[in-house]
């Protein structure tokens, strides 16, 4: 038979669209012959829903969307569709919401599947709404069997211990599955999709069996979801897989006809790069923006997100903005001119010197040495008069402001309040500052298009003559090192020190920094989840504590 596998990239509880998108994927499915056809975890509402669940008429629209999917069916009654999305039984209190997989076919439900692996994690947090399913479940399709799993669960099949073929724990009665199907709506994070894969061969090749994943992509909100939709043989082979980051409909045969296994490329930098264009392509277009606004200083971060914005929107939506106050170097000016000239973006330039003299003349009475140099208050000052200039660009032009702060300044607190830390989105808010500088080299690989004076030069701040980074933090090398193991690793301060071979005092005070930095980050703008352990709703800290461990 021939299976359709529909990667979607849906707007958390736009149903309509949903919809149309399902309708035409049936009619395409129908077309090319199709015996099944299968879209992803909760692909009817779009993942993560969260508290969207708890809503009475969000569920009530998800049902009439489930009863219009229904009716779509009969059109096409040779056609059998496994669908993501919400089953609810009970009233009230007593309500028990699951994760669900039907089958769908000719205006009825077939059979169902109620998710059994619920998580609880870093993005996640199924137990809070959602009630374990309890069993297996095989469905029958033309002259073959298919086991329906929904997410992680898929692994729980593998059982080493007890020493016997895992794919019993999908027998039912006397059946047997011919098929695995998995759907899924897994956000991505830098090496999961290779970690996925891994287990998927483990799983075909011990099982016997091949697989179809089915999986979410695109943009939503902080997170971005890679699809990662297959097709794998017995042997462990991808023979298809859909595109990337992205929206696509792929066919396959199965039993499968002879042919070579893909080779996918494998370039952990191309992938960020892709991860990071579609979760602000997606973010853009799913909030009602088409054009973006950027401060760019001259460094290396706003340069990046300034290469990356125009990748991912075009150049024609971007517009780069230098800000130079009396402490700028010229050359930080030409190298931010240069950039927007290679990038082929609208760029404009502000000084903020008049900006700087008005309020330094407005605060005199009260703050004694508010022009000179060494002032703090003075060098966060410029930060503020530069983000309330950029809100004021955004707001007329109706554009969304993009932050540029990195994970390493983040981590540590190392930016203004209400000033560099103010956007919509932070692009690279969840990417190490040495991770920013391979990102700006994998793009200038071809033809320069980050100056390579900004990335040469030392990073700096500019609110000082003579400021630089690491006469405030460690080397970024260093201090990235410690930031994964302590933030993404969740590693103890010894255990740090005595990894890396640091003074135990150092390691302890980049954690204090991150541990005062609390309030910031609270405030920050929410950044394109990559990795396992983002600033954001996947780390829930205490607000002000007193933990120094």
């Amino acid at each position: 038979m021939k299976i359709a596998l529909v990667q979607t990239n849906p707007l958390v509880g736009d149903f309509a669209a949903a919809l149309r998108a399902m309708r035409h994927a049936m009619e395409r499915a129908h077309a090319a012959a199709c015996r099944l056809v299968i879209f992803p975890e909760l692909a009817l509402c779009g993942a993560p829903p969260a508290d969207l669940l708890a809503c009475p008429a969000f569920l009530a629209a998800h049902d009439r969307a489930l009863q219009e999917l229904l009716t779509d069916t009969l059109k096409f009654p040779d056609l059998s569709c496994v669908v993501g999305g919400l089953e609810h039984r009970g009233e009230a209190a007593a309500m028990a919401l699951f994760n669900t997989a039907f089958v769908l076919e000719n205006g009825s439900i077939q059979a169902r599947a109620h998710k059994r692996l619920l998580l609880n994690g870093d993005v996640s947090n199924e137990p809070r709404h959602f009630t374990a399913g309890s069993r297996a479940t095989i469905f029958p399709c033309s002259r073959f069997f298919c086991a329906l799993t929904i997410g992680s669960e898929l692994g729980t099949i593998l059982d080493e211990k007890a020493g016997r073929n895992p794919v019993e724990n999908f027998t039912l009665g006397a059946v047997m599955p011919d098929l695995l199907i998995n759907i899924a709506a897994t956000p991505y994070a830098m090496g999961l999709r290779q970690e996925r894969r891994r287990q998927f061969q483990t799983i075909c090749t011990t099982c016997g069996l091949p697989l179809v994943h089915v999986g979410q992509a695109g943009g939503q909100g902080h997170l971005v979801y890679d699809g990662d939709s297959l097709f794998m043989d017995e042997r462990g082979a991808i023979r298809a897989h859909a595109r990337d980051f992205a929206a696509d409909f792929v066919t396959v045969d199965f039993p499968e006809r002879p042919g070579a296994a893909l080779e996918l490329p494998d370039d952990p930098t191309e992938e960020l790069v892709h991860a990071l264009c579609q979760g602000l392509a997606d973010f853009l277009r799913k909030s009602g923006f088409d054009r973006v606004v950027l401060g760019l200083s001259g460094g290396i971060d706003s340069a990046l997100t300034a290469a990356l914005a125009c990748r991912a929107l075009g150049p024609d939506r971007v517009l780069g903005v230098a800000l130079p106050s009396p402490y700028t170097a010229r050359e930080s000016i030409d190298d931010a001119k240069k950039l927007a000239e290679n990038l082929g973006c609208a760029f404009a330039c502000m000084p903020i010197q008049p900006a700087m003299d008005a309020m330094t003349a407005t605060l005199a009475p009260r703050c004694e040495g508010l022009g000179l140099p060494e002032s703090l208050t003075g060098q966060n000052l410029q930060a503020r008069i530069r983000g309330n200039l950029l809100m004021a660009l955004a707001n007329q032009e109706r554009r969304l402001l993009l932050c540029t702060s990195n994970k390493s300044e983040t981590a540590v607190g190392y930016s203004t309040l209400y000033g560099d830390s103010c956007g919509a989105l932070a692009v690279l808010g969840d990417v190490f500052k040495t991770e920013v500088y391979a990102l700006a080299r994998w793009l200038n690989r071809e033809r320069e298009i980050i100056p390579q004076n900004t990335i040469d030069r030392p990073p700096t701040a500019e609110l000082k003559p003579g400021q630089r980074d690491e006469d405030d933090l460690p080397p970024y090398a260093l201090l990235d090192q410690i930031l994964r193991a302590y933030v993404e690793e969740r590693q103890d301060i010894a255990d740090i020190a005595a990894r890396l071979r640091l003074d135990p005092a150092l390691v302890q005070d980049v954690a204090r920094r991150i541990r005062q930095s609390e309030y910031k980050r609270i405030q920050a703008a929410p950044c394109i989840r990559v990795s396992r352990k983002a600033f954001g709703p996947g780390r829930s800290m205490p607000l002000i504590n007193g933990f120094a461990g």
